[in-house]
Formats: structure tokens, sequence, C-alpha cells
């Protein structure tokens, strides 16, 4: 009787106590930084997630950064844990990747954790938008206008413009990205919702205009204020903005690639 004890106990506090995902997952989700270092070191999977072989679920580092706990975000990274993993089905356009959870946290310090590490601000996600006459929601946005539509923080909004490339991977958010399927901008997405300072930035790090909704009659940004009865970010789209020039942009037209 002892030695069955013995063994349960140890197949507790042992590794298979560790690597039994949920125990990491609760973990991470009680901001317990000390059991989930111990259970990392026990050898739990950082990459497990909770749904199944046709739509992935949540992961430890999605729990971290919905909740912005930078500490535990940091150390499941270390561990290993993907930063584009992606939750639900349909991938990539659909889906929540981590980036998202942390956008939604309106936690400055996490979208930048995940940005250094390599994060890719162009992904899309499932981030429903109604824009006029449609009688669906556009589900399928990129992590910018979803930004926008959620009306993020304006600081975490510039973060996604103005990443810094991954080495020579990721570079900043394209602030004329249309979504997956409908041709929506994050431009048109500001104008409607009537975030001007959004608007603002987005005009600053280069939007364009001119860009058409082809499903929508044509209309444009200003289109969309004008009908939404935006009057001060009418009058952002009529001024005329000086675009300012990034470093990256610089060393760009340096080496004739511009």
């Amino acid at each position: 009787m002892k030695k069955l004890v013995l063994i349960l106990l140890m197949g507790w506090h042992g590794t298979g106590y560790a690597k039994e995902p949920s125990f990491l997952m609760r973990a991470v989700q009680d901001h317990d930084m000390a059991k989930t270092k111990q259970l990392i070191k026990q050898g739990a999977d950082v990459n497990f997630h909770t749904g199944d072989w046709m739509v992935r679920g949540k992961t430890a580092l999605m729990i971290a950064a919905q909740n912005g706990n930078v500490p535990l975000m940091r150390l499941l990274i270390q561990a290993g844990a993907d930063i584009n993993a992606h939750e639900g089905w349909e991938q990539p356009t659909t889906g929540k990747p981590v980036l998202r959870y942390a956008i939604d946290s309106g936690n400055l310090e996490a979208v930048n954790l995940l940005l250094k590490h390599g994060a890719k601000p162009n992904t899309f996600t499932e981030c429903p938008f109604l824009p006029p006459r449609r009688k669906a929601n556009i589900r399928n946005l990129t992590l910018l206008s979803c930004a926008i539509n959620t009306h993020a923080p304006i600081a975490i909004i510039k973060a996604l413009i103005h990443t810094r490339p991954f080495f020579w991977g990721w570079g900043g958010a394209d602030v004329n990205k249309k979504s997956a399927i409908s041709p929506v901008t994050p431009l048109m997405v500001a104008a409607f919702k009537g975030y001007s300072e959004a608007v603002s930035v987005l005009l600053a790090a280069g939007a364009d205009t001119k860009i058409q909704n082809e499903e929508d009659d044509n209309r444009t940004a200003l289109d969309y204020a004008k009908e939404a009865g935006h009057q001060k970010i009418v009058d952002l789209l009529d001024m005329p903005i000086e675009r300012k020039i990034s470093w990256w942009e610089n060393v760009l037209n340096w080496f004739g690639a511009k």
C-alpha cells in the first residue's frame, strides 16, 4: 500500500504531472510563475493546444497574452512557445493568432514583446466588422484593421505599424492591406468607426485615401467617413498630409530599392 501511494505521488509531482498539458495552462491562467517554471522544467509541452485536428485551440502563450502577463509570456517564449500560433480553423485567414490576444489585452508591452520576437503583424484574424450595406460581417480583417475596429489604444496601433524588421523577415503592418476576402482597408475601418487618432497615424504612415471598395460601389475611406457623419475625419482626409519617411525606407532608398 505504501509503495502504491509513493508511485502515485511521484506521478503527481514528477514528469507525469508535468506532461499533462492542462496543468501548465492552468498555472498560466492562475498567473503562477513558480508552478509554470516547475512544469516547463519537468518537460511540459508549451505548444499544446486545447482543440483537435480540425480546430486548433488556445495555447499557454495565448492565455498569458490574453491576460497581459508579460513575465509569463517571456518565460514561455524562452521555452520555445510558438509566437505565431493560431486558434481556430480556416487558417490563416480567420483564426486568432497570439498577437491578437495581446492586442485585445490592451497591454502595449505584451504586443511589443511578441513583435520583437517575430510575431507577424500582417496576419489575418477573425474580427467581426459590419460596414454599410452588408448583411454579413466581414470576419477576416488584418490585425491592424481589427485593432482599429476594436478601438485598441493608439500606442498599440503605432507599434503594429512601426515594427522594426525581424532580421530580414517581417516589418511593420501594411497600412493599405485589404481584408482576406472583402477589399476593406485599415483606413476605411478607421473612417467608418470614427477613430480619428488612428486615421491621423495611418495617413502619416502612407495610407492611400484613393483605394476603393469594389464590393461597395467603389467607396473610399472618405465616403465612409461622410456616411457615418464623422466630420473631423472628413476634414483629415481632405487635408494634404506630409508623410514621414521611416528609417527603413531611408535604408531602402539608399540601396536604390525604391
